[in-house]
Parts: C-alpha cells; structure tokens; sequence
C-alpha cells in the first residue's frame, strides 16, 4: 500500500466538463434575475395602493408575473440555504484578497471549510501533493510548534482512495484545531491507512514566506473548486427554478404586452382576479 504524494495525487477530481453549472454560474445567473425582486417589490406596491392601471395588464400576466416573483424567490432561498457560504462571500480570489484580512485568514477559512464541505477531508491530501502540507518528521529547527499543532482534536473522517490496481484503499484523517505561532498559524492533520500506518503533517502558512501569495492562492482555489461542485441533487433544482423564473418573467411581459395592445379593456376588466385588485374598497 502506498500513501506518498503519486497516490494522493489520484484523489483531485480536477474541473469536470459540466462545470457551468455549478455554484458560482448559479449564482451569477441568479444575479442577473435580480431585477425581479425589485419587479416584486413594486408589483406589491401596486396592488396595496389599488392603482388602477394595472387592469389594463390582464389577469393571466400578473399571475404569470407573480409565479415568477415567488419561483425566483424560492430559487434565492435555497442558493443561501446550500451554497456553500465561500462562493457567496467570494466569487474569486480578488474578492478574497480584497477584504486585506491577515494572511493566517486563509487558514481559517480553509479549516472551517473542510469541514463544512461532503467530501472536504479529502482536500488535505491534495495540500500534500502540491506541497503546502509538510511531513512533520521531515521537519528540523523549522521553529514551528509541531507538537502543539497535535494536542486540540477537532474531527474525523474516513476517505476512500482508489490506486494504481484501481482498488479503493481507505484513509482515516484527523484534523487538528489550528495554533498560532508568533504572527503565524498552522494546521495540524494526520493519516492512518489500512495497515495501522499512521503519518504527521501541518499546513502552516507564514507571513515571512517568499511564496505566501502563491500559497494562499492556491489554498483558495482548492476549497473553492470543491464547493463548487457540493449538493448536486438540490443544486440542480435552483437552476430550473432560476431559468424558470426568467422564462415566467418574459412570458408575462408577451401577455401584458398583448392585452394592453390588443385585448380591448372591457374584456379585461370583467376578470374577477383583476377586478378585486383594482377597485376600490
């Protein structure tokens, strides 16, 4: 059995084909639908005052409008509910670098984050393979508290890593809560495989190294492409709801169109719906 960074490099997924249609296009298209909530916001004023020129829209488009307003709705609801919060909070790296936190906020966010994720202790590894982990007994007079970067348990999951026998090996991780170390924070985790072997590392990020951007870029980037792609299943219910949103919204605009052009108003007034809206108590 093999644990070193060859065999950890099989467990990054990459970018898949269907990569549109994850969290973040979801919610830059669910951005571009924004104009309904402010529709909906004078759609409701328009029926508390009773303004009478809403008759003239016809029952049939304001209650495609209204369909909109609420599929869109129900849509935002469940992007705040299931997005993972650092694709809300931090479309790209930019946004993330904007903000100016300290360097060690990375850390933290990639600490929470694993955890928050289905599958996030499987990014640990990755920090192995692309050498932002170090193995702790591979470590000497670095200054670092590698010791005390082991003392606080936080939490722990079994992984599945398939190998070059395309057999599935299984991995159990244990995270550590994260030290402080002078201005500077590591993370402590280790990996115990199916023959009882078990492996030390930390992922310390300092504000004296020479490749911290690089470092703090890439820490981003790979919780960042995980999130993307968490909650399938419900991730693709919001995107029909999104683009059925958009589709209502326009239908509604064709039929409001069409009466006011072409519907002569008494027909459109004797609708009941309509009717009640806009007469006077």
């Amino acid at each position: 059995m093999s644990s070193n960074k060859n065999s950890w490099s099989r467990i990054m997924d990459g970018v898949g084909s269907n990569f549109k249609r994850d969290w973040p296009y979801l919610i830059a298209a669910s951005r571009i639908n924004s104009v309904l909530s402010v529709a909906t916001l004078f759609s409701v004023i328009a029926i508390i005052t009773r303004l009478s020129n809403l008759e003239d829209l016809g029952a049939k488009a304001l209650y495609v409008f209204l369909s909109a307003a609420a599929t869109y709705l129900l849509a935002i609801a469940i992007i705040k509910l299931k997005a993972p919060a650092i694709l809300q909070e931090f479309p790209n790296y930019s946004d993330f670098k904007a903000q100016e936190n300290s360097h060690r906020w990375i850390l933290w966010e990639f600490f929470y984050g694993i955890q928050a994720l289905k599958a996030g202790f499987r990014l640990l590894p990755q920090t192995i393979f692309k050498r932002l982990s170090v193995n702790v007994n591979s470590i000497s007079r670095s200054g670092m508290p590698t010791k005390k970067a082991f003392e606080k348990f936080a939490r722990e999951e079994e992984i599945i890593v398939r190998n070059k026998e395309k057999k599935d090996e299984k991995y159990i991780i244990k995270l550590y809560e994260p030290v402080n170390f002078g201005r500077d924070l590591l993370i402590g985790f280790s990996t115990l495989d199916e023959e009882k072997v078990e492996k030390k590392y930390v992922l310390p990020i300092r504000e004296d190294d020479p490749h911290l951007e690089a470092k703090s870029k890439e820490l981003f980037w790979i919780l960042f492409t995980d999130a993307a792609k968490e909650n399938p299943g419900i991730r693709s219910v919001a995107w029909f709801l999104v683009k059925l949103s958009g589709f209502l919204l326009i239908l509604s605009v064709v039929l409001a169109v069409y009466n006011v052009v072409f519907v002569d108003k008494d027909e459109v007034i004797n609708n009941c719906c309509v009717h009640l809206i806009v007469t006077d108590v």
